[in-house]
């Protein structure tokens, strides 16, 4: 068996489809989250929870590296996939809307809040790589339009990703909740709810505090309990 012929056939196959191959994968766990990222929410399923769990972290992967292939190739000017420089400038763009990732999910636990920075970071890196492989394609590109339109997009999408994750972050809701446990409120669902909301990131009330929530629960209606649990469940 020539082994050197598979390894050239197989070095062929990767130079002509490696970008390809990974914007469909990047899009198809795009996909996969857009429909089934809220079942994590409702069901108890191991495997639908591993599923959006796989789904969630490939699809940061996927449109990383691919973005890595994309400006290789651009930096090269050697794209043996004969990918015109024009439409990878596009397929950049395009991966900065799969870094912000679909809107019904954004971090998969509490802990990846935390890397808000990360993702930060990753936002400028991509921007400075994109620009590079834009540049390069001016001023013969034809998508130039739908390139800035999609870039704009991307930009913005991954933009309030970080946002969210930073807002969503332990020290952050723990500033949050101090600050509001610390004014004046006349809303009694939302004293509970500020309530409840500290004791997710390990501020527990005081004497005082529990025991207006005690009389709360005691004075309500079953309904009302109800309905605060739905809205502490969706938060």
């Amino acid at each position: 068996m020539d082994y050197a012929f598979i390894a050239a056939a197989m070095q062929k196959r990767w130079n002509t489809w490696n970008i390809q191959g990974f914007m469909i994968l990047s899009l198809c766990m795009q996909v996969l989250l857009t429909i089934f990222a809220r079942q994590r929410q409702r069901t108890s399923n191991r495997f639908v929870i591993f599923a959006v769990w796989s789904a969630y972290f490939l699809s940061d992967w996927a449109a990383t590296f691919a973005f890595g292939l994309i400006s290789n190739a651009g930096c090269q000017n050697s794209n043996e996939a004969q990918v015109p420089p024009d439409v990878l400038a596009f397929w950049a763009a395009f991966l900065l809307v799969h870094l912000g990732g679909p809107d019904n999910i954004t971090a998969f636990s509490m802990e990846d809040n935390a890397l808000w920075m990360r993702h930060l970071i990753c936002l400028v890196a991509q921007i400075s790589v994109f620009m590079y492989i834009f540049v390069k394609t001016l001023p013969n590109n034809r998508l130039l339009v739908s390139t800035i339109l999609v870039f704009v997009t991307g930009v913005i999408n991954y933009g309030e990703r970080s946002r969210a994750l930073y807002l969503a972050s332990l020290e952050n809701l723990k500033k949050t909740i101090k600050k509001d446990t610390g004014e004046e409120q006349s809303d009694d669902v939302h004293i509970r709810h500020t309530i409840l909301k500290g004791l997710v990131v390990d501020i527990v009330p005081d004497l005082q505090e529990c025991n207006k929530s005690r009389r709360y629960i005691i004075d309500s209606r079953s309904l009302s309990i109800l309905h605060l649990i739905s809205i502490e469940g969706l938060m």
